[in-house]
């Protein structure tokens, strides 16, 4: 079987959320092998937009970028990036004439052009590299019929179509593996949802045959392309829907498609081109919800693989001690074997003003999780919102709620705090479980990870071995910045999830993920139609051998973390802002000295706790 080139970047960076412009400044590099990061714009109406530029920052430094454009970005975001960038590497465009110049002495555009309309982009800009060409956007020519671009066998790349920005990131993905490109029909978002439900149902007694059936829908909604035995494994760029079950004769992986998808594939090139970001640490989390764990099995093999492990089992996995942990150490592997699902709570409604002080009325499905801090007389409240809703307007009905002022909405509603939040709500129905609301059973509540971000320069696999923790769990995780997410879409038993963990991250250690999910899944299955896995990232990701001295590396890693934090303590920091950045340092405290007892006496190391 080949083995997918792992691509390096080229030295550029660009932000924008015009498709057509990304997309002929995409068509100037050319070289094989290199990727081209593109993202979009910070989402400056979030209220968490400060994260938002961050994030794209933290891009920059893993690509190591000589240039950045902000192709016809709005100001607003232009200035919340350059917060974070030096100017000096900065140049603002508005036409793809004004981006070759900014790019003089990276790329050399040719001359000649290559039009296409505006539709398609991702199919028009490899038609265009594969010509040597230009790529020019004219959008009063007639749409394309052309859907498949063939290059390499080793892999297909697949993207759904509806997102014009998407097709582009992932063409440049295509091209930067040397693979083929496919964009696939969009699938209607009420079929959409009502398959991932289907999915969602599937159990015992008669799983097997619901499955079967699910995978056949699947396989039906594919081209025959994507279906043949021309390509050695297929990548599926989708909005949300696992393509993958509908061929299971071959090794397949998913990116999601939006939010984030650009920084998702640097953060996973950035943790995979440096093998030895692969497996120096390992967190492994056992709560005691199931009988029997694979656990045991997996910290032998890291063990064997030299990669310092923490295992949190039975009181230990509690959700205070994991929440913190997943935030402040850098671990390069996390698994999970536990229990997964929807937690309960209630549709609540609120009537409150907004920024512009216009009355308005939102639903939102709320969901509330606990985490008690031993140390301390405090409980960490979870709270998981999910919008139904605004004036009436369904929240999936995203061309009517582009007629309504949503922006100011949120922020009015992000500023309510528990008594405005109290006080403006004028109904609530209790719900017996929060679609979208899905946590991790841990030892003494469900676990909610919203979290905008894990660790500094951490990007982990992420292995939640629990029934169903596909659904919204693998979104969570690579939003935060896991370099691959591996879940199920359905119930499994303990024995089958015991099995299909100990042959991933024991037998096939070493393999791509890709590979080594699939090869595991079919020697627990044999040929049963039954593969309740499924894996988003790269193919290429993989656990490899571990050659750093890890109680070392972990020690400057937490230093380095705790000097940010010491910077950032003598800003004017809000109260639960410095609260928090408080907790985090004696965290990182703690596990320093944990290492400098356990592992690192007189620059002796010890084996492995």
């Amino acid at each position: 079987m080949l083995v997918i080139a792992i691509p390096d970047f080229e030295p550029a960076v660009i932000f924008g959320d015009d498709a057509n412009l990304l997309a002929e400044i995409s068509s100037f590099f050319r070289r094989e092998r290199r990727y081209l990061a593109v993202s979009d714009g910070p989402r400056m109406t979030r209220s968490d937009w400060t994260n938002e530029a961050t994030r794209r920052s933290n891009l920059v430094a893993h690509v190591q970028a000589r240039k950045v454009l902000l192709a016809n970005l709005p100001d607003e975001g232009a200035r919340a990036l350059l917060e974070h960038i030096p100017a000096r590497m900065v140049a603002a465009v508005s036409t793809a004439g004004e981006a070759k110049e900014a790019l003089n002495g990276i790329v050399r555009a040719r001359d000649s052009d290559f039009l296409w309309p505006s539709h398609n982009l991702g199919i028009g800009l490899m038609l265009a590299r594969q010509a040597g060409a230009t790529l020019r956007i004219d959008s009063t020519a007639e749409r394309s019929n052309i859907n498949f671009v063939e290059a390499g066998r080793h892999v297909l790349v697949a993207c759904e179509a509806g997102n014009e920005l998407s097709q582009v990131i992932a063409s440049n993905l295509a091209h930067a593996m040397g693979g083929s490109f496919l964009v696939l029909n969009a699938l209607p978002q009420n079929e959409s949802e009502d398959l991932i439900e289907a999915l969602y149902q599937v159990g015992g007694g008669t799983g097997a045959a619901q499955f079967d059936e699910l995978c056949a829908r699947a396989r039906a909604l594919l081209p025959d392309v994507a279906k043949s035995n021309r390509f050695t494994e297929v990548l599926f760029v989708t909005k949300r829907f696992p393509y993958g079950i509908g061929i299971p004769e071959r090794p397949t992986s998913h990116l999601i498609s939006y939010p984030d998808l650009g920084r998702t594939i640097v953060q996973s090139l950035w943790a995979t081109n440096d093998s030895t970001r692969s497996a120096r640490t390992a967190l492994l989390i056992q709560p005691g919800q199931v009988e029997g764990s694979e656990i045991k099995v997996i910290a032998g093999a890291l063990a064997r693989n030299r990669t310092l492990t923490r295992v949190l089992d039975g009181p230990r996995a509690s959700v205070h001690q994991v929440d913190l942990l997943i935030q402040t150490v850098p671990w390069d592997v996390v698994v999970f074997s536990s229990h997964a699902g929807d937690a309960p709570g209630s549709r609540d409604t609120y009537i409150y003003p907004d920024d512009e002080g216009r009355e308005r009325r939102l639903v939102v499905d709320k969901a509330m999780g606990f985490g008690v801090d031993p140390h301390a007389d405090n409980v960490m409240v979870q709270l998981s919102f999910h919008f139904q809703e605004l004036d009436g307007v369904a929240w999936s009905d995203k061309a009517g709620l582009d007629l309504l002022p949503v922006g100011s909405a949120i922020h009015a509603f992000n500023r309510l705090g528990a008594e405005g939040l109290r006080e403006c709500r004028v109904d609530s129905i209790k719900l017996s479980h929060v679609r979208e609301a899905m946590g991790i059973r841990l030892f003494d509540q469900v676990w909610f990870p919203a979290i905008h971000a894990l660790a500094p320069r951490a990007a982990p696999l992420v292995v939640v071995n629990a029934c169903s923790s596909w659904h919204q769990l693998s979104g969570q995780f690579i939003y935060a910045g896991a370099r691959a997410y591996i879940g199920t879409m359905f119930q499994v038993l303990d024995p089958e999830a015991q099995a299909v963990a100990g042959q991933l991250l024991d037998h096939e250690l070493g393999q791509p993920l890709s590979l080594a999910l699939w090869r595991a899944q079919r020697t627990v299955y044999g040929d049963q139609p039954r593969r309740p896995y499924v894996m988003i990232g790269l193919p290429f990701c993989r656990v490899e051998r571990n050659y750093v001295n890890s109680p070392p590396y972990l020690h400057r890693e937490l230093n380095i973390g705790i000097r940010d934090i010491d910077a950032r303590l003598t800003e004017d920091l809000a109260p639960d802002v410095r609260r928090n950045f408080n907790r985090h340092r004696a965290v990182m405290v703690g596990e320093q000295q944990a290492l400098e007892r356990n592992f690192m006496p007189n620059g002796r190391r010890r084996p492995n706790h």
